[in-house]
């Protein structure tokens, strides 16, 4: 519950359940789940959707009065953080690297993150701010998997994770920087 704000008032109420801004809700929801998330449920998305729209307004009395474009935008932000965070309730999906020859249970294949990798102290911390998520890729980076083989573990397609990629570049710039590289 937050503290200190007003109730909804019933203009409010009638802006987020305006079949515009709810439309574009539904269908940022629907494209999560194509393009991102595939293990998440629609209608959990739309529900974080609809509460973080509730708790911006309760907190901006102003926040519904944007453009349903910009409050949909808003939302969007919430459900990818929420899918981040919680993994939609999916697991990761290693079992497209099992190869019978070596022996190894394709769960342990997935490096954990970053701490036993051998990697010098910088670039650790500079990879410890990530997301476990973005962590774990860099640990298969490390570990020598080619960015196919990283998406088919997490189970999506390699496109889907070139933001992670470029997060893990960024994060690595300063470090590269400092050595010169």
């Amino acid at each position: 519950m937050l503290n200190n704000v007003q109730p909804l008032t019933a203009n409010q109420r009638q802006r987020i359940a305006d079949p515009k801004l709810q439309e574009y809700l539904d269908r940022i929801a629907h494209n999560i789940v194509r393009s991102y998330h595939p293990g998440a449920d629609p209608e959990d998305l739309l529900s974080v959707m609809n509460t973080h729209i509730v708790e911006q307004a309760a907190r901006d009395p102003t926040f519904l009065d944007q453009k349903p474009g910009y409050i949909s935008r808003s939302a969007a932000w919430a459900a990818y953080h929420y899918c981040e965070h919680e993994q939609c309730g999916r697991k990761l999906q290693p079992q497209s690297l099992d190869r019978e020859d070596d022996g190894i249970p394709a769960g342990e294949r997935i490096p954990a993150p970053l701490a036993d990798l051998g990697l010098p102290i910088d670039i650790r911390n500079a990879l410890a701010a990530l997301s476990e998520k973005r962590q774990r890729i860099a640990a298969m980076l490390v570990a020598g998997f080619q960015r196919r083989e990283i998406a088919e573990a997490f189970g999506v397609k390699s496109p889907s994770l070139s933001w992670d990629f470029t997060i893990i570049k960024r994060a690595l710039q300063p470090v590269h920087a400092a050595a010169g590289v």
